[in-house]
């Protein structure tokens, strides 16, 4: 396993005339720390160690020569006014950019404009924690899924709830909409993946039932290369649009199954170091999977007995993996780190420059949205933060 370096400000406190941040850039066993302070000047004086290099608006990047580590902190664009007294737990922005989604721990799902943070909706429904809220393809429509064990769809432009999806035994975890959306799958602690018929409010099958809670899924269209099972069962009319679809399942007990969701077959089992949070997959032939441990596993469907590459920069959980294209990734962590990850490259080229997203201080990063060149968090500190990234 791979050690990246691994640059990080802990706090926020360059943002202010005179404020200060411990610097740590770590490397295997050698760890190097030192202070960055912002002056009156609008300049930044470091530690010996390191160097600044760029000053921007909203950025600062930072070198520590001695392990050719660099790296860029963006703080955040705009910080949303606080709307829970806990944690924000899941977040999505609609297609236009225009308009996001957010739960937390007070049961409640946020609509509300990406400009300036002002409150659309507010759908109630559920009747405890928020774990994903995604907007379908249209823009007008939501799906969100909560601890009550209950998913419910519903109206952007009215906040009606048409349908209510019940038939997990515990906590749902994630959910995936496929293609516009007449079907959706969920996963849930109760090692449960379910596909649903959205317009009938009625589960059409078990895809899978895991030995352990699943604590993610992902979906894409399968590529060619990979070797899907065959149906042997016949089709329901209300099942839509899941042939050449896989899903990967991240689960507790050490590995990330992945599926053919029209045969139900299992495809593989990609087995990692400890449980996975969360996963992705990348052009239908590449799954990239986040461990509780710290550790980033990245596996190609073509010969899944072992990951083509992994990484670890800390011991803090992987909490989430958004992409950002093809080629680039957002993690997010235990520790309130986020950055950015270039996915072809391997980890001593990536650890020579990266983006880092500052403004935690501390507190985990349980989901990432992404619009274009700008970023979203949510975090256990009930903050939601925006950031503009190159």
């Amino acid at each position: 396993l791979e050690e990246m370096p691994a640059m990080i400000v802990w706090a926020g406190g360059t943002v202010e005339d005179n404020g200060s941040a411990w610097i740590s850039c770590k490397q295997g066993h050698t760890s190097i720390r030192g202070t960055i302070k912002r002056l009156p000047d609008g300049t930044f004086e470091v530690s010996d160690q390191f160097d600044v290099v760029d000053i921007q608006q909203d950025s600062v990047t930072i070198t520590c020569p001695k392990v050719h580590c660099k790296a860029m902190f963006n703080a955040p664009k705009f910080e949303y006014p606080k709307r829970v007294g806990g944690s924000v737990r899941t977040i999505d922005i609609s297609p236009g950019g225009a308009l996001a989604a957010s739960g937390g721990n007070d049961s409640t799902i946020r609509i509300w404009t990406t400009d300036n943070g002002v409150i659309r909706r507010e759908l109630s429904g559920h009747y405890n924690d928020i774990t994903s809220c995604k907007f379908f393809p249209s823009g007008v429509v939501l799906l969100s899924a909560s601890s009550d064990m209950q998913l419910k769809i519903w109206s952007v432009e009215d906040g009606s709830n048409p349908a209510t999806l019940r038939g997990h035994t515990s906590t749902v975890t994630d959910t995936a909409i496929i293609e516009r959306g007449r079907n959706v799958i969920s996963c849930g602690t109760d090692g449960a993946a379910k596909l649903w018929d959205c317009g009938r409010s009625n589960c059409l099958d078990t895809l899978i039932k895991a030995d352990c809670a699943i604590n993610a899924c992902a979906i894409d269209i399968a590529d060619v290369a990979i070797n899907l099972g065959h149906r042997t069962t016949s089709t329901s009319n209300r099942e839509v649009d899941t042939q050449g679809k896989i899903i990967a399942l991240a689960t507790e007990n050490d590995y990330v199954a992945c599926v053919d969701i029209y045969s139900r077959e299992q495809i593989c089992k990609l087995k990692g170091s400890a449980a996975f949070n969360c996963c992705t997959i990348v052009s239908g032939i590449k799954v990239i999977g986040g461990c509780q441990n710290g550790n980033v596993y990245f596996y190609d469907l073509r010969n899944p007995n072992l990951p083509l590459q992994s990484f670890s920069r800390s011991v803090y959980p992987i909490t989430k993996l958004k992409l950002i294209s093809s080629e680039e990734l957002m993690i997010g962590t235990g520790d309130g780190c986020c950055y950015k990850w270039t996915i072809n490259k391997t980890g001593a080229e990536e650890a020579i420059s990266t983006i880092e997203l500052s403004g935690p201080d501390c507190d985990p990063i349980y989901d990432i949205a992404v619009n274009g060149h700008t970023v979203y968090t949510c975090c256990r500190d009930g903050q939601i933060r925006q950031y503009a990234i190159p």
